[in-house]
């Protein structure tokens, strides 16, 4: 078994995937990562580009190519696919530091938590901007029972997409399907796993490089606004969501996902 399957969803990102994939190719992890990308119905050279890699490296870079049916449908594929003991999402215009992702390998090679959480960085390319967001209160390397912690430690910095990364048999016993030609599924994302996490680690490392300023982006403000529909139905699924499953969790988790 792989320790760790990197999901990348892919959709006209032609400019930005080598720069996605290079980022993840460190020699000496390359035997302990299946990287994963899935074509969601990419109308330019994306995928094609990623063939090549797939050929450089057979037993490392995978192709999946579909229908379109959003970045949710990607996610799901990966999920039901991976062949990792851990799984993680990098979107295809977002890339990793190559250094920590190599150190952050070689400790997730040790690790049993459920969930793994370390730091990322927003890039702003509209005035070169890079803004870090880090877990202050969290002890590097301690693994920490989440019915037993303090919330408060977390100030507010909640555990998102490009922080966490899931145990993929708890993504699965979660149940965790995410909506279809929908914008915004992260939210289901930062949610769903929580429900069957028991224990997470926190590693005080520096991984991921979250890309802001791209006009297609759906947090693009114009975009956002356009899509409003889209986050309205996604606020419902999660009021839904939660009402149905609320009775069956713990205090933390109920007042995590509350907040």
């Amino acid at each position: 078994m792989k320790t760790l399957t990197i999901l990348i969803p892919i959709y006209n990102t032609e400019k930005y995937i080598r720069r996605c994939l290079d980022s993840l190719l460190v020699p000496e992890v390359l035997e302990d990562i299946e990287i994963m990308a899935v074509s969601d119905g990419s109308k330019d050279k994306s995928a094609e580009i990623v063939k090549e890699y797939c050929q450089k490296f057979p037993d490392t870079v995978v192709l999946v190519e579909k229908e379109n049916g959003g970045h949710g449908s990607t996610i799901n594929v990966g999920i039901e696919k991976a062949k990792g003991k851990y799984f993680r999402v990098l979107d295809s215009d977002d890339w990793f530091n190559t250094v920590e992702f190599m150190n952050f390998v070689e400790r997730l090679k040790k690790e049993d938590a459920d969930l793994v959480v370390c730091d990322y960085r927003k890039e702003h390319t509209y005035n070169s901007k890079s803004e870090y967001f880090v877990y202050d209160n969290l002890e590097d390397g301690k693994q920490y029972k989440f019915d037993e912690i303090d919330l408060g430690i977390l100030k507010g910095e909640y555990f998102v997409m490009a922080t966490s990364t899931y145990k993929t048999e708890i993504l699965r016993k979660s149940g965790l399907k995410l909506l279809e030609k929908t914008f915004y599924v992260d939210m289901q994302f930062n949610v769903v796993p929580i429900t069957e996490v028991n224990t997470f680690t926190y590693y005080h490392l520096d991984i991921y490089r979250y890309f802001i300023g791209r006009k297609e982006q759906s947090m693009n403000m114009d975009n956002f606004v356009r899509n409003q529909a889209h986050h309205e139905k996604m606020i419902k699924w999660l009021i839904e969501y939660y009402t149905g499953i609320s009775d069956k969790l713990s205090a933390n988790k109920k007042e995590y996902i509350e907040l």
